[in-house]
């Protein structure tokens, strides 16, 4: 009996860890198809994946060079557009149905996107070692969530740089491997002196996490139901005191609690390790919530006094804030000072407005000064790849240069562009071509 049989334009992989609370992550996948092909990651999508993504952004950034595309990235795990149009495309493009379940789409009616997702790879090393030893490599999808931090199998935290090079990887990166960092190329499963879990709430949280992974029904209209339950048993029906204990404006509880807002998954977290109620309860079970208001009320008084401990001194904040502009020898944003301080960048910018503008200036500064030198470096590069290009009786070109210097897309840079042309001219003055 014969059977019609559809040829895919990329090899069929199979994902990894269907069904599980590790299943592997679309990101991951992307990766592996590459591999599978023995293609780098930055092919694949410049020939293969971005003219049927049809992606004008996309395009260009392939035309043009730059990293628009790898940056945002992380939300081809997420619940959005961008998970949903690769999932169309890789779909179509390897014939493999239900790619869905590589992302984060089962949890869009109840997870919202912000604090979602994290901005760089996370990786438990030991996770990785045994999935080598096994034969098949991948990223599962949960490493990709920010409040996902201790390996439940191991009990360690995740690492978040390569333990050779120390740096941040992308969750995308043109050379993308599993298990390899892009940069130095060293491996992220070896050996490391890995840091035990010392916190409970890291585990508790992380716990749920995967418990959540587990279920495949929810309800943010049971979630609704559990969070006035919670109000009306634990706190007499009192927003403000409500608000205060979970650490959020009272705006923000009344729109959890008048169903217009939909709340944050770190903070559904919060909520279940506060009052010990199990995630899968919060979502799924629509039962009444036994939470003695005694007890709470104390916790309340306890907070209070902690923050009226913690009250920042105006004077101690500017002597900080000058420290910083005098001795600064890399950029430090404000962002990264308010969370040194643990206030807000409001406050800072409207109580220290001067401060913060020398900050931000000495910033703009150190980032002219960096840049300046790589261009320098790179200009004497390129003058010491084209003197050796003549003295072989090799005629310099854009391609060989950008191939020698493994730059692909250095002569974007049109003052680059301009400096090579002048370079080869003076050499071939020189060398009498």
């Amino acid at each position: 009996m014969s059977q019609d049989l559809t040829r895919s334009r990329l090899y069929g992989l199979s994902p990894k860890g269907i069904g599980t609370p590790f299943v592997e992550s679309l990101l991951s996948y992307l990766i592996r198809l590459a591999e599978v092909h023995a293609v780098h990651l930055g092919d694949l999508l410049a020939y293969e994946i971005a003219p049927v993504l049809e992606k004008q952004y996309l395009l260009n950034s392939i035309e043009r060079g730059g990293n628009r595309f790898y940056d945002g990235a992380r939300t081809i795990n997420g619940i959005g557009k961008n998970a949903e149009d690769m999932i169309t495309t890789l779909e179509y493009l390897t014939g493999v149905k239900k790619l869905e379940k590589l992302t984060l789409s089962k949890f869009k009616e109840v997870f919202i996107v912000r604090n979602l997702i994290r901005k760089s790879l996370a990786w438990c090393p030991k996770c990785l070692n045994e999935l080598m030893e096994k034969g098949f490599l991948y990223y599962p999808l949960i490493w990709s969530l920010t409040t996902y931090n201790v390996c439940i199998n191991h009990k360690i935290y995740l690492e978040e740089k390569c333990p050779t090079c120390n740096k941040v990887i992308p969750f995308l990166h043109r050379k993308s491997r599993i298990g390899i960092c892009p940069y130095c190329q060293s491996h992220l499963f070896k050996p490391l002196t890995t840091l035990q879990f010392t916190d409970h709430k890291d585990y508790y949280i992380s716990r749920n996490v995967e418990i959540l992974f587990r279920e495949n029904s929810f309800s943010i209209h049971t979630l609704y139901k559990n969070l006035f339950l919670i109000l009306q048993s634990g706190f007499n029906g009192n927003l403000k005191q409500f608000a205060n204990y979970m650490g959020v404006p009272k705006t923000t509880a009344w729109g959890w609690l008048n169903k217009s807002t939909i709340p944050p998954l770190n903070k559904v977290l919060d909520i279940a390790y506060i009052f010990n109620i199990p995630i899968q309860t919060l979502y799924k079970e629509c039962e009444k919530i036994q939470i003695t208001s005694e007890v709470l009320v104390s916790d309340i008084n306890e907070e209070t006094e902690k923050r009226d401990r913690c009250t920042l001194n105006n004077e101690k904040i500017i002597t900080h804030l000058n420290g910083i502009s005098k001795e600064q020898n890399d950029v430090k944003t404000i962002i990264d000072i308010a969370k040194d301080l643990k206030c807000s960048t409001k406050f800072l910018y409207t109580n220290f407005p001067e401060e913060c503008k020398k900050i931000s200036k000495r910033n703009h500064q150190i980032q002219a000064e960096k840049k300046s030198l790589y261009m320098s470096n790179l200009k004497e590069k390129i003058q010491e790849v084209c003197y050796n290009c003549f003295l072989q009786d090799v005629f310099p070109t854009r391609k060989l240069l950008e191939r020698e210097l493994n730059l692909p897309f250095l002569f974007k840079n049109r003052q680059i562009k301009e400096y090579f042309y002048q370079v080869r001219l003076e050499l071939e003055k020189q060398f009498n071509i």
